[in-house]
């Protein structure tokens, strides 16, 4: 069988900055803080429902067009398009707009997701951050005017209005999404080496110890999950904008909140290169089961979709029993910024 390497390098670039961003919003509640969100689906959809639901609207209202947005969807995001590609400034505002608004929605849920935390242990917050993350997804099911219940939305096309259309499009995403997701990483290393890191680490290494020192426990942990959570936010709507769609029952615990888990313990938790290596092995991994699916299948005697799953939590359970730490260990650093003797004059 041929295999097109630019189109698969294409895709592992695609999903790989995709998830970064996912891991690293991740790494700052699990990796600095030490909050076990299983529940990560609940920002990240929540932004995707802010692309989906926001800047349709807002450019039926500017443009005039007439319609109900969900009902009339495809001909009125149609319209849309035609008008954005005329006009690449009013698409770059609206995507800048929707991020804002977006990043805004997952930090108030993040923010939000964090006073359980203050009164249950990790297990049990653990489940009730999955259980959040899946009821948003079953409000944007199971009510169509937020983005189109069972059928989804379209969204527009602004990626298309701002790089052009052609063969080269994806390309230019792809370059796109991985400079957003860098910067988000070069934003995880500020936080990281800053007081604010500092006290992160403080809170996952000994919370009783940050207590007696007079700093309220639940602030510290509600601006580490509101700031992952604006992350994920940010994410989501990229997400949605990328793929050109937003369809509520893709949002899943499985993909969203469990895979970035994944990849963050295998890469190691609370480093900025173990975010990367995590999100690329499986970015990798997945599109070469993937691509040679049916060849595997053949010989296994079964579907090898299910290999995916086998071979990741084979993965997870090897690296949990033999290196809990991940691939890259974070290294030791002072919880106290050290003083500077003065020089002696």
């Amino acid at each position: 069988m041929a295999v097109d390497i630019s189109s698969l390098i294409l895709a592992i670039i695609l999903d790989f900055s995709v998830y970064l961003m996912v891991v690293i919003s991740l790494n700052v509640e699990i990796g600095l803080t030490g909050v076990p969100n299983f529940g990560r689906v609940l920002a990240y959809a929540g932004g995707a429902f802010i692309a989906g639901a926001i800047p349709g609207r807002i450019l039926q209202l500017i443009y005039g067009l007439h319609g109900d947005y969900i009902l009339n969807n495809p001909s009125i995001v149609a319209e849309i398009n035609d008008k954005l590609f005329e006009q690449p400034l009013m698409a770059l505002a609206i995507l800048i707009l929707t991020l804002i608004l977006a990043g805004i929605v997952g930090a108030v849920l993040g923010y939000i997701s964090s006073y359980p935390a203050l009164r249950l242990r990790e297990d049990y917050l653990g489940i009730l951050l999955l259980v959040a993350g899946t009821s948003l997804v079953i409000i944007g099911i199971t009510y169509p005017p937020i983005v189109g219940g069972t059928v989804g939305v379209q969204v527009p096309a602004v990626f298309n209005a701002l790089l052009g259309q052609g063969s080269s499009l994806y390309y230019k995403i792809s370059i796109v999404l991985l400079a957003f997701s860098l910067v988000m990483l070069l934003l995880f290393n500020l936080i990281s080496n800053s007081p604010m890191g500092r006290v992160l680490r403080a809170v996952r290494e000994n919370e009783d110890l940050v207590e007696v020192l007079g700093r309220d426990i639940g602030v510290i942990r509600g601006k580490a999950m509101a700031l992952g959570g604006f992350l994920a936010g940010v994410a989501g709507s990229l997400y949605a904008f990328y793929i050109g769609s937003v369809f509520a029952g893709a949002f899943d615990n499985l993909t969203w909140s469990f895979n970035p888990y994944l990849m963050l313990v295998l890469g190691g938790a609370g480093t900025s290169i173990g975010a990367m290596l995590g999100a690329l092995i499986y970015s990798t991994l997945y599109h070469i089961i993937d691509l040679y699916k049916q060849t595997i299948g053949y010989y296994l005697h079964f579907d090898a979709v299910w290999l995916q799953y086998m071979l990741f939590g084979l993965i997870l359970t090897i690296i949990l029993i033999i290196r809990p730490q991940g691939i890259m260990v974070e290294k030791a650093k002072p919880l106290v910024r050290p003083k500077v003797k003065d020089k002696e004059t």
